[in-house]
């Protein structure tokens, strides 16, 4: 039997810093990723999907877009923050993966998404309003 996971995020855009609520939900999917990536015995998904709480993918897309510049801790949020701490090891190919559903630039680096589409093989990276 297959299961999905799914992440569902609360965004704040009007402060200076994104909440550690934030960060966590976003580093616990890339977390998610890495063990899949690392760690053949964790749980294989053939989907992670993340979702907004607003409606509007194409709005929250802009907002991430002007904050990324302006959000001191953006890059906590990204795809190598938490990366880098597996980076070290040795990959497997993993053919679980079927899909992988977020923001681009939120895997803002070539090598990221060529390490995802190498050890995932069977993945469709899809990106949000894409």
């Amino acid at each position: 039997m297959e299961t999905d996971i799914y992440f569902s995020f609360t965004l704040e855009f009007g402060n200076p810093l994104y909440s550690d609520q934030t960060m966590r939900e976003w580093q616990t999917l890339w977390r998610t990723v890495c063990e899949m990536a690392y760690n053949p015995s964790t749980h294989q998904y053939p989907f992670i999907r993340s979702f907004s709480h607003y409606s509007n993918e194409i709005e929250e897309l802009h907002k991430y877009t002007i904050n990324s510049g302006r959000i001191k801790n953006h890059k906590l949020l990204c795809f190598e923050h938490v990366w880098k701490e597996y980076k070290k090891k040795t990959p497997i190919t993993n053919t679980s993966l079927k899909e992988l559903y977020v923001p681009r630039l939120l895997i803002p680096t070539q090598e990221a998404q060529k390490f995802i589409q190498q050890t995932f093989p069977n993945c469709t990276i899809i990106f949000w309003a894409e």
